[in-house]
């Protein structure tokens, strides 16, 4: 599927972390409001030394050496955790509709973490669009136990790492989102309706919070940086 646009004029409630992802404007709004700052780390980790990826044939053809050296190191892979999602779907109305742009990053995402269950649904993410993506390091609505939060927390500094390699426009964990510019508190949006938060999308918290998933957004290059 290419980088195209759907319809999303009629904008239906998602069955996992829901399309309440804030747009740039109304994000700075918010935590300016609410005064939240930004922080460079998460919360919950370190960042590691830079891993790159693996070469794939001819997909870096004619690219310099430098790049493809950059390109072609893996680095270790992560064994999935006793109870982590093996099997699709990992919830209810989870599809694997992709830009092609999109699917080729969970290739890489699979790679990293052999047999971990990625998903999206209809009106997925901030824009809606083909390019969100739940990585399911637990079972849905599950919050992640020590060995899956350890996996979570590997797949952020390695998916934060490689941030332009793979076209990343924002990356959500542990209730923490990173749109580029830093790390700041999700809680304005991730808490309950009733109390301000965005509405549709689970009413579980674990999942609001993506506690049991990291939810990313690939950038569409049509678009520009406001996606």
């Amino acid at each position: 599927m290419a980088d195209q646009e759907i319809d999303i004029s009629q904008v239906l409630p998602g069955p996992c972390c829901g399309r309440y992802v804030p747009e740039p404007n109304e994000l700075e709004r918010v935590l300016a409001e609410v005064g939240i700052e930004r922080t460079d780390q998460h919360p919950e980790f370190t960042q590691e030394p830079e891993e790159g990826f693996e070469y794939e044939g001819s997909e870096f053809e004619g690219t310099d050496f430098e790049t493809i050296a950059l390109l072609q190191g893996m680095g270790n892979r992560l064994d999935l955790p006793r109870g982590t999602p093996r099997h699709f779907p990992p919830y209810p109305g989870a599809t694997q509709r992709w830009s092609e742009r999109t699917r080729q990053q969970v290739r890489r995402i699979r790679r990293k973490a052999p047999g971990i269950v990625c998903a999206t649904y209809r009106n997925h993410g901030r824009t809606g669009q083909t390019w969100g993506v739940d990585i399911m390091v637990a079972p849905f609505n599950q919050k992640a136990n020590a060995p899956q939060k350890a996996l979570g927390n590997a797949l952020v500094r390695w998916l934060m790492n490689n941030w332009v390699e793979m076209h990343l426009n924002y990356v959500i964990w542990w209730n923490r989102m990173n749109d580029g510019a830093g790390w700041f508190d999700y809680s304005p949006w991730s808490k309950p309706a009733s109390q301000g938060g965005f509405p549709g999308g689970s009413p579980d918290m674990n999942t609001r919070r993506h506690e049991d998933h990291v939810h990313i957004q690939v950038m569409n290059p049509n678009r520009g940086p406001n996606q």
